[in-house]
Formats: C-alpha cells, sequence, structure tokens
C-alpha cells in the first residue's frame, strides 16, 4: 500500500497535510456537474481512504489521539468527518477493515451531522 503520509514527519504535518488534501477532494467534487450525481459530492469510499491512510500513519504515536480530538470540531464539514472517523479508527481499531461497520459510521455521523453541500 502507497504510504502518501511518507514525506512527512510529525503527526501535525500529517494531520495539516490530511486537511487540505480532503478539501482539495470538497473543491474537486464541488467542480464536478450536479449531473455526475456520484462525484459531485463527496463519496464515503474518498473519505474511508484517507481516513484509513492517516490512521496507519499515525497510530502508533501516543498523542495522535490527542491531536486528532482537537480537529474534530473543525468547522469545513469534509474535514471535521474525516478526523472524527479517524478518531474512531484510534479509539475502536477493530472498525478498520470492516466495511460493515464504517458504511454504519457514516450513516449515523450524517444523520446527526449532515453534509451541507451533498444531495438531499
Amino acid at each position: 500500500m502507497f504510504d502518501e503520509f511518507a514525506h512527512l514527519k510529525s503527526t501535525y504535518e500529517k494531520l495539516d497535510w490530511a486537511a487540505v488534501r480532503m478539501v482539495s477532494i470538497q473543491e474537486d467534487a464541488d467542480r464536478t456537474p450536479e449531473i455526475i450525481s456520484d462525484y459531485a459530492w463527496i463519496r464515503d469510499d474518498e473519505i474511508l481512504s484517507l481516513a484509513e491512510n492517516l490512521y496507519c500513519s499515525i497510530k502508533n504515536d501516543k498523542v495522535a489521539l490527542e491531536l486528532v480530538l482537537d480537529r474534530c470540531g473543525d468547522v469545513r464539514w469534509p474535514v471535521r468527518i474525516l478526523f472524527c472517523f479517524t478518531k474512531e479508527l484510534l479509539k475502536n481499531s477493530i472498525l478498520y477493515g470492516d466495511s460493515e461497520m464504517y458504511m454504519h459510521w457514516f450513516e449515523n455521523f450524517r444523520r446527526l451531522n449532515p453534509d451541507p453541500t451533498g444531495p438531499d
């Protein structure tokens, strides 16, 4: 598996880079016409992939959970869901790779905290 965080040294840098990457994914979706509905909004698999890669890269850092928790309140919805899901992975590693569990988590998150740019 390609480690997209390998070029970064600290967990801070990795979290900053992940936030920028998530915003760029949102920007790409915003530029996509709604008629191409599968790509006009951020897809769960895009969030999942970035979150799992981030998790794998920071899971052994003793302060990672604390640093991720600080970012779970980000005002940007894509960044918030990324860090909230990463937090869940750090707290409950059994979630990693379990498609049924992560789909349930995403459904609950979206129900309680809907994507303001997503489809109605």
